[in-house]
């Protein structure tokens, strides 16, 4: 669950169109696992662990909830190619065991039909052991046993996120079990915020009184949550122009080198150029990267690096010309260039 900006989105209630009763929180870092329990009908495909290598080829064990009177199982080589196409007939609901003879070592696509469902498994042989994952798994993730999720173009439900200040967000799915679903959600009124033509510094009058939030800069109160994120946005323009400065944009061409615990970024932006470096000590695949004269966190298993934030002004004055920022943006803007390095 995130904003637009990738911002993440705690708090987000996500449930199913078809189960309205099954609902989870999305966490801090706007992360969600709804599991919930969906009779895959007609059939319920189920691939057993006892696809194993037998002295005449594969053996396939699996087994359906409900008798069908057709269906057909189909493997295909790495290059789509048919392999094998093996009709079924008058299959009862249990388990059955089907010999697949004259396989060779290989990387295959194994697809059962059974009526109008259709489920897939990647299939690896190699000498006597054999490989079975889900056909949508993530790279690199082998998975044996378990449910077939339904490959399928057509929608089979719905994903409803919701959170106060938010536009409702519907996500249509596939399939029952997938992995790494994206949700992006609007802020109420994002898309009808018009921010004000903020004066010069030196037009500004004194207010010996503390500003009060929840009112616009043009003197309109903040009555009801989703004017919001438009005030939000508005504070925002403000600390910018009259504190800590625009964000300097990305340079045109940013390259670089990571050696040892030494990351170095090149910057060009038109004719002018700058580059800089950090070093980061310690081990581990985090790497904190801290301001200088704020010290840095202490995490476990990471790797820690300092900015300099003075040499960062310095060095966006290089590329840019005058730079009528602060030191946290000019550093917060290294730090851009840094992940772009990496």
């Amino acid at each position: 669950m995130k904003k637009a900006d990738g911002t993440a989105i705690s708090g987000a209630k996500v449930y199913l169109a078809s189960d309205t009763t099954t609902k989870v929180s999305s966490d801090a870092d706007g992360k969600f696992a709804l599991e919930i329990v969906k009779t895959l009908k007609p059939y319920g495909i189920d691939v057993q662990r006892s696809f194993e290598v037998t002295g005449q080829g594969a053996s396939l064990g699996f087994s359906v909830n409900a008798a069908v009177s057709k269906g057909l199982i189909t493997l295909f080589s790495g290059n789509g190619r048919i392999v094998k196409n093996i009709p079924l007939q008058n299959l009862s609901a249990g388990t059955h065991n089907i010999p697949l003879v004259g396989i060779s070592n290989g990387f295959y696509i194994l697809q059962i039909t059974l009526g109008d469902q259709t489920v897939r498994r990647r299939v690896i042989t190699a000498g006597s052991e054999v490989f079975v994952s889900d056909y949508e798994a993530r790279k690199g993730e082998m998975r044996s046993g378990g449910k077939l999720a339904k490959v399928t173009a057509d929608v089979v439900d719905t994903l409803i996120a919701t959170k106060e200040g938010f536009v409702t967000k519907k996500t249509a799915i596939d399939a029952y079990v997938k992995e790494g679903i994206e949700i992006v959600m609007e802020e109420e009124g994002a898309f009808d915020c018009v921010l004000p033509d903020l004066p010069a510094t030196s037009a500004l009058k004194e207010n010996q009184k503390l500003p009060d939030p929840f009112t616009f800069f043009d003197g309109t109160k903040v009555t009801k949550k989703s004017q919001w994120p438009c005030r939000r946005k508005e504070i925002l323009a403000m600390a910018s122009k009259y504190l800590y400065g625009e964000m300097p944009p990305k340079p045109d061409e940013v390259t670089g080198t990571v050696s040892g615990g030494t990351i170095t970024v090149n910057c060009k932006q038109g004719s002018k150029t700058a580059n800089f470096s950090i070093n980061a000590s310690g081990s581990g695949d985090i790497l904190s990267i801290c301001f200088g004269g704020f010290g840095c966190a202490s995490i476990s298993g990471a790797r820690s690096a300092t900015v300099n934030q003075g040499n960062m002004l310095t060095t966006i004055k290089q590329l840019y010309g005058s730079a009528d920022i602060g030191e946290m943006i000019a550093a917060a803007w290294a730090i851009e260039r840094i992940i772009d390095v990496l």
